[in-house]
C-alpha cells in the first residue's frame, strides 16, 4: 500500500518489513503521553493514567495482558471500526461532530455484535491528550463460493472483506482536514492488531535524503510485509502498482522454480548459470 502526506483515501488492501529499530519508546515530548519525565518516568507504560480520572490503565497491561472489564461503555460516544475479529472502540474527542478526533485513553475490543468489552494490550505508550488521525485499514479480499442455484441472475460466489489491523495516523500539529496547514505525519502510527489484541506505535522507516530540507508533503508512505514494515520514501521514488505487482510476482515465481530445482541432483552445479 502507499499514499501520500496529503491523501485521505487510506482504506485499502495493505502489505509490510521491520527495520529493526529499537527506539519504538523513543518521546519527542513524554509529558504529552502522561509519563512523568523524571528518572523513571519512562519504566513502562504501567504509569499510565486515564485523561480526566476513571479506570486506571492496570499494570497488567504492561505485561502484555488483555483486560477484561466487567461494566458496559455507551458507544455512541466511541468510534467504532469493525474488523474480522471483533470491533475496536475508541473514546471519540473534540467538538460534536468532529470525526477525526481520537482519545486512545479509553480504547476496548468486543467480539462482533457482542456487549462484552476488553482494554487491548498496549506495547507502547499512548497518547493521553486527544490527537487527530486518520484511519487505514489492512484488509484480505477473499473469494466464497456459494450454493450452486437455477437462477442465472444469481451469483456464484462471493467476495468477503475482512479488516484484520487498523492504522491510525497523525495529523502534523493536529490540524483539521481542509486547512493549509493539514499533513499527515507518518512517523507517529498508531496500530491496532485484531488477531492479537494489541496496541503500539509503528515502527516507521525513514528513508528520504538527509542533505536536503525536508517537505512532508512529497512523502509517501508504504506499507509492506501484512502490515508489519512501514516506510517514508520521497515521492518521485514512488512506484506504480503494475511494477509492485510484477516484482512481487517475479520473486514468487522464482522462489517457486528453485524449489523444484532443488529435487534436482546437480542443483548445486546448475544453479551457478
Amino acid at each position: 500500500m502507499e499514499f501520500d502526506a496529503e491523501d485521505l483515501d487510506l482504506d485499502a488492501e495493505m502489505e509490510v518489513e521491520m527495520d529493526g529499530r529499537d527506539d519504538l519508546f523513543m518521546l519527542d515530548d513524554p509529558s504529552a503521553y502522561g509519563l512523568d519525565t523524571g528518572a523513571a518516568g519512562l519504566a513502562g507504560d504501567a504509569g499510565l493514567a486515564r485523561a480526566g480520572g476513571g479506570v486506571a490503565l492496570l499494570e497488567r497491561e504492561a505485561a502484555g495482558a488483555v483486560v477484561r472489564v466487567e461494566y458496559k461503555i455507551e458507544e455512541a460516544a466511541f468510534h467504532c471500526i469493525a474488523m474480522a475479529a471483533c470491533d475496536l472502540f475508541v473514546r471519540r474527542g473534540g467538538d460534536a461532530g468532529e470525526t477525526d478526533v481520537f482519545d486512545f485513553s479509553e480504547v476496548y475490543f468486543a467480539p462482533p455484535g457482542s456487549d462484552v468489552y476488553s482494554i487491548p494490550c498496549k506495547l507502547a505508550p499512548m497518547p493521553l491528550q486527544a490527537v487527530r488521525c486518520q484511519v487505514g485499514r489492512w484488509t484480505y479480499i477473499t473469494g466464497k463460493i456459494l450454493p450452486h442455484s437455477n437462477d442465472p441472475y444469481k451469483p456464484s460466489a462471493k467476495e468477503i472483506d475482512e479488516v484484520t489491523k487498523v492504522f491510525f495516523i497523525r495529523h502534523v500539529g493536529d490540524a483539521p482536514y481542509g486547512t493549509r496547514e493539514f499533513v499527515l505525519d507518518f512517523e507517529e502510527i498508531y496500530v491496532f492488531d485484531g488477531h492479537h489484541k494489541t496496541l503500539t506505535r509503528a515502527d516507521v522507516i525513514l528513508d528520504v535524503p538527509e542533505d536536503q530540507l525536508r517537505d512532508r508533503r512529497n512523502e509517501t508512505l508504504i506499507v509492506r510485509d501484512e502490515g508489519t514494515t512501514f516506510r517514508i520514501i520521497p515521492k518521485e521514488r514512488k512506484r506504480s502498482a503494475d511494477d509492485v505487482i510484477q516484482e512481487v510476482h517475479w520473486k514468487r515465481t522464482r522462489e517457486s522454480m528453485e524449489n523444484y530445482l532443488r529435487g534436482f541432483r546437480d542443483f548445486h552445479k546448475s544453479n551457478w548459470f
